[in-house]
């Protein structure tokens, strides 16, 4: 029977290209992460066929490289609340971007800002005007921009999905090993890595709207180096753009799109060298969302080359340089007047080192150390730039009494800029020796530190300053979470409760410019599960609720519906025909000021996707060394006008439009 469920669709990929490829005999990650577990003996050189023949529940507690705890930790001991969306999940169910896959998993939602579109993934409605909350990794390397904070739409728009292995998403805080702005959410994008033979795939889709897009990958091995890399081409001549700004003045435009990235990667026996870069032109409201429109151009740069060394062979370390570069040109307008363009930019430098060692039989130690150098700069009036250094130490002890427990302890002290320094604990318990059910109960905190926009903006015309002495953002989480498998199921029930502290929020007090806020509490309760219902048909879903309130203990009003349930199914016909569809309600989204100018409410609201591929090679029954598929895909399908959704950053529109409606693509895709 073929096991392609959630969890070992994730598992296999990893495993045949970490196992086939190694020397035979040796003691390798699965042991070395496994301390004690039966499944130790599935060492490098292991076959894949024989992990082929473990049950689920036996993959499930297979060990790989994991971004909650930066070492190889089966599904069920991971010290977090983890989702993963895989390549399979990709062929099978369809997508544009990242944003339309992460926007399918149990309690998130992507609203958007008139300024930024497709740029922020909210977690547990824990999110700000820009994607601060939500920290991106790229094979466990950090994506940063330090002016915004998180302007991460050309990484949304322009990473290549067929060069995605899997993406793993962990619902909670993520500090204590990935610093600032793992606030409430870690994105880690898990490339593919490259087999024995060359392997390749490219799509080409044309659309609704005009669109155009191209996205291809591929990976080969030259004697001991190995190379992997992708492109994404997107050109859109733009959907229907409606609305009143906030004046009341009523205008359209076609919000058009253009994205063009490109990332690689190389790896030499323990040295590794990875590159992404993205830039995205889209015509918008402008810095104040009134019209005439504007364009927005963003760039993102990353850069990051890593040195593996074993000291013995209970010690090794893991030397990281990264670089992240941001570049924003946008329309710089007070009310309707146009003015010069508004460009600013980041540019910043990490060192880090990490080291992973056994101190006794039962007992393990992550820790490690980030020095980092923040630079900015503003091209407009009145010209400005700056730069700061902040350092960070992190430790967390693993402690393992038996098979099927796993404890750990650990916490980051932080020296951010402009602040006192602060330190970010995290306790983890889970329990999975039973046969078929497994608890987690983690506390965590987090933090995000301020930004340069935050802290150095001057724009006399408006008048708009910063506050340099702002305190970090800070949030608790206690995570409690129930997990059942049995066969082809597994299903999970998490309850979770946040403490949010020091928000920083603008004030309009006198001159606009920024503070920390007082406390927010969020709470919820997410349902999940993956099912093999037969062997061609996969079910997958989740149920959530979430409510938050200020520190007066009255509801507040959210950008993110309350309520959201989702439902996929997928069938693969032996034949050559396979189909995925996907569907997602999300509650209303509330409005938050009455006497605002008036665009169309956004009522609670049904997303509904479907691919469906046609395998030529099965289909003409051809005898070739490629696959080609024929593949159509909708998104949006039961919505002709666009929707609507309340802003993150205005409070004088009701809503505003964020996404399209009904859009149609065809598609050919070639792999090999």
């Amino acid at each position: 029977m073929q096991r392609s469920s959630h969890v070992i669709a994730v598992l296999l990929p990893f495993l045949a290209s970490s196992l086939a490829t190694a020397e035979p005999g040796k003691t390798g990650p699965l042991a070395e992460a496994s301390a004690g577990t039966h499944l130790a003996q599935y060492e490098i050189g292991t076959p894949v066929e024989e992990l082929l023949q473990l049950s689920l529940p036996e993959l499930l507690r297979v060990p790989l490289l994991s971004a909650t705890s930066k070492t190889k930790e089966s599904y069920f001991e991971s010290p977090g609340i983890v989702s993963y969306i895989t390549a399979e999940d990709i062929s099978l169910m369809g997508a544009n971007n990242l944003q339309d896959l992460l926007r399918r998993l149990p309690n998130v939602e992507i609203p958007s800002l008139y300024l930024f579109r497709n740029n922020v993934t909210s977690v547990r409605s824990q999110h700000a005007v820009t994607d601060t909350r939500t920290l991106v990794l790229l094979n466990g390397r950090p994506m940063r921009e330090t002016y915004n904070g998180g302007v991460n739409s050309p990484i949304y728009d322009g990473f290549p999905l067929s060069l995605i292995n899997f993406i793993e998403v962990i619902r909670g805080p993520g500090s204590v090993l990935h610093g600032s702005g793992a606030f409430s959410s870690v994105v880690n994008i898990v490339t593919k890595r490259p087999m024995d033979e060359p392997t390749g795939k490219a799509t080409i889709s044309y659309g609704s709207h005009g669109t155009k897009i191209l996205d291809a990958s591929g990976s080969t091995k030259v004697t001991d180096l190995d190379l992997s890399g992708g492109i994404k081409l997107f050109d859109m001549d733009g959907w229907r753009y409606k609305a009143k700004d906030p004046s009341g003045v009523y205008d359209t435009m076609d919000y058009k799109q253009e994205v063009w990235a490109a990332t690689a990667r190389a790896t030499y026996e323990d040295l590794s060298v990875e590159f992404f870069e993205s830039h995205t032109n889209s015509n918008d409201l402008g810095t104040e969302p009134f019209w005439p429109k504007d364009d927005v151009k963003l760039m993102r740069r990353f850069i990051n080359a890593g040195y593996k060394h074993s000291f013995t062979q209970d010690w090794k370390m893991d030397l990281d340089l990264t670089y992240n570069e941001f570049d924003a040109k946008t329309g710089n307008k007070i009310g309707a007047t146009k003015r010069d363009d508004n460009e600013n930019g980041s540019k910043d430098v990490l060192l880090e080192a990490t080291a992973y060692g056994v101190l006794t039989e039962k007992l393990n130690l992550t820790t490690g150390a980030v020095v980092e150098r923040l630079s900015w700069e503003r091209d407009n009036s009145p010209r400005d730039k700056g730069s700061d250094y902040i350092g960070r130490g992190y430790a967390e002890l693993i402690y393992r009494p038996r098979d099927g427990i796993r404890l750990a302890a650990g916490g980051q002290y932080n020296e951010p800029a402009g602040a006192d320094p602060n330190f970010s604990p995290r306790l983890a318990a889970t329990f999975s020796f039973w046969d078929h059910w497994g608890i987690k109960l983690l506390y965590g905190e987090a933090f995000r530190e301020a930004v340069a926009i935050e802290r150095f903006v001057n724009i006399p015309d408006i008048p708009f300053v910063g506050k340099d002495d702002l305190d970090p953002e800070t949030i608790k989480t206690f995570d409690a979470q129930i997990f059942y498998t049995r066969g082809e199921f597994l299903g999970s029930v998490t309850y979770y409760r946040s403490t949010e502290d020091n928000s920083i929020d603008l004030d309009f007090s006198g001159p606009i410019s920024y503070l920390n806020k007082g406390k927010s509490r969020y709470q919820g309760v997410e349902f999940e599960f993956d099912w093999r219902v037969a062997e061609n048909l996969r079910a997958i879903g989740s149920i959530s609720h979430q409510s938050s309130f200020n520190d007066s203990d009255k509801r507040t009003a959210q950008v993110t519906p309350r309520n959201m349930a989702k439902l996929g199914l997928s069938y693969d016909c032996e034949q050559g025909v396979e189909l995925g569809v996907f569907g997602s309600y999300f509650d209303d989204y509330e409005e938050r000021n009455s006497a605002a100018v008036i665009n169309r409410k956004n009522d609670d609201y049904i997303h509904l996707s479907a691919n469906i591929a046609f395998n030529l090679n099965k289909l003409l029954q051809l005898n070739t060394s490629y696959s080609t598929k024929l593949i159509l895909y909708g998104d949006n399908l039961l919505e002709s006008n666009s929707q609507n959704a309340t802003d993150l950053a205005r409070e004088d529109v009701t809503t505003l439009p964020i996404r399209p409606g009904r859009t149609l693509f065809g598609r050919l895709e070639v792999e090999f």
